[in-house]
């Protein structure tokens, strides 16, 4: 059985917090969490930083390389399943209540910029950059848009799609869940289902509870990032480039959002 079994040093298996996202996040008195909106220009400027030789700024990236999406992605790339089919991505909570900055749609980019995107990243992580998006979405909560869903045209032909926002009605809680149909088993992952989070379906076969190998995230993240200034070499998987190509996704899903059209984005 192949789907999300190996280990690799670093994302978080769905489910566990990772430092970004998530429910649990680990916070230091007094710091102030950078918002989205915040970095979109800085990330802009990445591709020229790294043309000019820093590799310190390519190490931070290296916070991206964590287990289970890695993992997921051997999973499609190796067809252990066939091809993936489609592919759906959720990621919702009720508002942020921990800081008034995250409600304002300036500071914060709304829940499109500060976490759908993770959705939005991931999905170019398995398929690639998107050749063109077409998205739906409301502000709700925030002057910027707190609830997205999005549906990509990507160079496989799958059908993909991601739903995010934190608009729920106080109570709801956070809950992440995608599920991926290959041609010959699809994968549903909840993370309200507890230890049984991800579930594979198999064609005359029981229903599988796939519990991925690894560590906890934070320190999956950080070792690899210690790994990698150790070593002096760049990571591999997830760039800084690719952090501002999922910015310019999001960017593109809030203008189609805007003009109710399909955007076309830059190779």
């Amino acid at each position: 059985m192949a789907i999300l079994t190996s280990t690799a040093a670093a994302r978080p298996a769905p489910g566990q917090a990772n430092l970004r996202t998530g429910p649990g996040i680990r916070k230091v008195p007094g710091a102030r969490k950078i918002v989205l909106k915040e970095l979109a220009p800085f990330t802009r400027q990445l591709g020229a930083m790294l043309n000019a030789g820093m590799p310190l700024v390519q190490v931070l990236a290296a916070l991206e390389d964590q287990t289970s999406d890695k993992i997921f992605k051997q999973v499609i790339a190796g067809q252990a399943h066939g091809r993936v089919l489609a592919a759906r991505f959720r990621r919702v909570s009720e508002p942020p209540a921990w800081s008034t900055d995250y409600l304002d749609g300036a500071k914060s980019g709304g829940a499109l910029l500060d976490l759908h995107i993770h959705d939005a990243d991931f999905v170019q992580y398995c398929f690639g950059r998107p050749k063109a998006v077409y998205a739906q979405g409301r502000a709700i909560v925030s002057s910027a848009i707190d609830h997205v869903t999005a549906q990509y045209t990507v160079a496989s032909g799958a059908c993909v799609s991601a739903e995010g926002g934190w608009a729920m009605t106080p109570g709801f809680g956070f809950n992440m869940a995608y599920t991926v149909l290959f041609e010959n088993a699809t994968a549903d992952f909840d993370l309200a289902r507890g230890a049984e989070g991800l579930k594979l379906f198999e064609k005359g076969k029981a229903v599988q509870i796939i519990k991925p190998a690894g560590g906890d995230g934070y320190l999956g993240e950080l070792t690899h990032m210690v790994e990698s200034i150790r070593a002096g070499h760049a990571p591999t998987v997830v760039t800084a480039r690719d952090a501002a190509s999922a910015v310019e996704i999001c960017e593109a899903e809030e203008a189609s959002i805007r003009t109710a059209q399909v955007v076309v984005l830059p190779p």
